[in-house]
């Protein structure tokens, strides 16, 4: 069987200035549930819940993201179990992460308009943190069978990490200094 059998993808991870995220845990671990693979350009923050639920986030030592809620305009995310919070502002998940590199886009293509989104891509994976990550899994779960995470190649690829934790300082700097 291959080596990538657990490892889902559709096509879209290939599509050329397309940015995969992948989730880490605020202990700089991959986070239980997140996507990985050949394709992952970044990881970002996020919670660490096991795919059975949030009510795990205390036992992985999780934390929230705290995010806005619309429990006015229909189910929160307590109401549909994302949160184990009743006020429902807890979140996480790549629902989480890629968010917080879409932030950081925003921030890269204020300083620079003129960036395509394969220069986005490229200065992402360039300016990556590849410090204080630790490759210990909190739990050995079926998506992380035989898979180490370590950083190889000649470009230092991590299945799990891409190109490390996404640096929003270093990004925005590096693409206002395309701008000069």
């Amino acid at each position: 069987m291959s080596r990538w059998r657990y490892l889902i993808h559709g096509g879209w991870t290939e599509i050329d200035g397309v940015i995969v995220v992948s989730a880490c845990t605020s202990m700089n671990r991959k986070s239980l549930y997140s996507n990985w693979g050949p394709y992952i350009t970044v990881a970002a923050p996020s919670d660490n819940w096991h795919p059975s639920g949030p009510s795990t986030r205390k036992k992985y030592h999780s934390v929230n993201l705290v995010t806005t809620d619309n429990e006015l305009h229909g189910l929160g995310l307590f109401n549909v179990g994302l949160s184990d919070s009743e006020e429902g502002h807890g979140m996480g998940g790549t629902s989480g992460a890629t968010p917080i590199v879409a932030g950081v886009c925003g921030l890269m293509l204020s300083v620079n308009p003129n960036l395509t989104a394969r220069r986005v891509k490229e200065i992402l994976e360039q300016t990556a943190n590849k410090t204080d990550i630790d490759f210990k899994l909190d739990e050995d779960l079926f998506n992380n069978e035989g898979q180490t995470g370590k950083f190889a190649g000649e470009r230092e690829h991590s299945l799990w990490f891409g190109y490390g934790k996404v640096n929003a300082e270093a990004a925005v700097v590096m693409s206002r200094d395309e701008n000069v």
